[in-house]
């Protein structure tokens, strides 16, 4: 909600309310005088004279306050001074109709000033009122984005992975406890430091295509090295993006141990095919299916085939034999492992 809005409001209708307030001022002095000759109309004469306007006087006042109130009284007035006291001669008039005037036009004053006091008392109850709400919902929307502002942060300070914010210049502007670990510094010395100073010169020079990739608010993945505080490197894959703010967001995760990992098994994988391409022993690998998922040289050599030319085939399509695939359903099925010596296995395709 625009609280500023709701503030607002009442003045953006005070001119429209006090034109209002003359023109019912002058309705409802028309209304008394229609009602006053309905009522004329209907008991006779007699009446009293100011009887039908005094609630005229009193909606005009109330409606528009001091101004309407005294324009009601006035034309009320006036016009009862011309049709009821003036229309025949102005020596007609008695001294209790001009009494009555003057008494009219003072009770008409006095209830349109008090109208009108009442209506600014009103109005500042209602705009205390108003500002009492306003605060209320500041208060409210302060306290739901602190509240929200604290999850954010136990969120960021659980991660495991470091989360860097940084202006477009690369200078840190907040950072989690896990990049302090990473990096070996305390918050206040990342703070003090830019991108720059943690990253090798040798990568340095990618920055700015880098930043680049995060103008149109996509997330762009990189890996770069890093230098701790204590001088030692590490590798990091860096998850980044530009905020709605022109600020950078940038989360860190050290990847060392994982490549270390992976040329680990890079290596044993160089290995054991060296062993399994060299050897004589005829080996495959097949899915649950029974189709090809790897086979060495000796055995496509052996099916004059080469590996590439049998993967993904099915191996009872190649080779049908129903006691062979049955020996391999019942290993499927149980997992127990069999071992045959000497058993003949046919080629269909060589006699």
């Amino acid at each position: 909600m625009d609280m500023d809005a709701v503030s607002d409001a009442p003045h953006r209708s005070e001119g429209r309310a006090s034109w209002a307030g003359y023109v019912l001022a002058i309705a409802a002095v028309g209304l008394g005088w229609l009602l006053r000759l309905g009522l004329t109309a209907w008991v006779g004469e007699g009446l009293p004279t100011y009887i039908t306007f005094y609630p005229a006087v009193m909606v005009g006042a109330l409606a528009g306050g001091l101004w309407p109130g005294l324009l009601a009284t006035l034309l009320a007035g006036a016009s009862v001074a011309h049709w009821m006291l003036l229309v025949d001669a102005v020596s007609d008039a008695s001294t209790r109709d001009w009494v009555g005037l003057a008494l009219f036009s003072a009770m008409g004053t006095f209830i349109a000033v008090v109208a009108e006091l009442y209506r600014r008392s009103n109005a500042k109850v209602s705009a205390f009122e108003r500002a009492l709400a306003v605060r209320k919902l500041r208060e409210t929307a302060d306290i739901a984005l602190r509240a929200s502002e604290a999850r954010y942060r136990l969120l960021v300070e659980q991660a495991v992975d470091g989360i860097f914010v940084s202006d477009a210049e690369g200078r840190y502007l907040d950072v989690n406890s896990a990049g302090e670990r990473m990096l070996g510094y305390s918050r206040a010395e990342i703070l003090a430091l830019n991108i720059r100073d943690v990253i090798l010169p040798e990568d340095a020079g990618r920055l700015p295509g880098e930043i680049a990739r995060f103008a149109d608010g996509a997330v762009a993945t990189s890996e770069w090295h890093f230098r701790r505080k204590d001088g030692s490197v590490f590798l990091g894959e860096v998850r980044g993006r530009q905020l709605p703010n022109g600020q950078l967001q940038a989360m860190l995760r050290d990847i060392s141990e994982r490549r270390r990992m992976e040329e680990a098994l890079r290596q044993e994988r160089a290995l054991l095919g060296n062993v399994t391409g060299s050897t004589d022993v005829m080996l495959v690998y097949l899915d649950p299916q029974f189709n090809f998922v790897w086979v060495n040289k000796a055995y496509a050599d052996t099916c004059r085939m080469t590996p590439v030319e049998m993967l993904g085939k099915s191996h009872f399509a190649l080779y049908p034999d129903e006691e062979n695939e049955s020996i391999f359903r019942r290993v499927r099925a149980t997992g127990e492992p069999v071992f045959f010596k000497d058993k003949p296995f046919v080629f269909p395709d060589q006699p």
